[in-house]
């Protein structure tokens, strides 16, 4: 851009010199009539970056709904089991109920045309997914910690799926701190044998 625009001041001062007129005058107003930013390489550029940062978008909100339409379909599957304790299948049933209502945001940031603002809900839904994954690990935690099932889901897949799917790094940070503390409240007490769920699960997120 920049030089673009001595190029362009310096055709002016030839082509004013030459009309005798004052060279930083002439080239001032004219300055101030075109600006860089006008010109149409700049235009086309920032139009090919806005449309390639919203496809991006899209294409993790279409990922993040398949993940999040298996994961449900998975736990209603879980959840039919007729062997399952009553607290059990009651805590799957609700998670169920998590899951439908998860995908929803995700349809709303893709149904955004605007390229700005679509970038503004895609971390909206980010720390909305966050916050489920967390709600979900606090549910079981509250229902049955020691379920094997809902174990390796909220203690190793929950923090893996945002770990692929997580586009801001600081807003993970965030909740795999949170997420670390929950795990601590879960275990304090049988940390000795339960510290292999946590570490194994940092190593892969890291």
């Amino acid at each position: 851009q920049n030089r673009a625009t001595c190029s362009f001041a310096d055709t002016c001062r030839s082509g004013l010199a030459r009309s005798g007129q004052d060279t930083d005058s002439g080239c001032h107003s004219l300055h101030r009539r075109i600006s860089v930013n006008s010109m149409p390489g700049v235009a086309s550029s920032k139009k090919e970056f806005a449309a390639s940062e919203m496809s991006i978008v899209l294409q993790e909100c279409d990922d993040l709904i398949k993940s999040w339409v298996g994961g449900t379909l998975l736990i209603g599957i879980w959840a039919a089991n007729p062997y399952a304790a009553p607290h059990i299948r009651l805590g799957n049933i609700v998670c169920c109920l998590i899951g439908v209502a998860g995908v929803f945001p995700a349809l709303w940031v893709k149904r955004t045309a605007d390229s700005q603002l679509l970038i503004q809900r895609s971390m909206y839904l980010e720390i909305i997914m966050y916050t489920i994954r967390l709600a979900t690990h606090l549910l079981w935690i509250l229902i049955d910690r020691d379920y094997l099932f809902w174990k390796i889901i909220t203690v190793m897949a929950l923090p893996l799926s945002s770990a692929r799917q997580s586009q801001r790094f600081g807003a993970f940070k965030c909740y795999l701190l949170i997420h670390m503390l929950l795990c601590v409240y879960r275990f304090f007490d049988i940390y000795s044998e339960e510290g292999a769920w946590i570490v194994s699960a940092l190593i892969a997120c890291a």
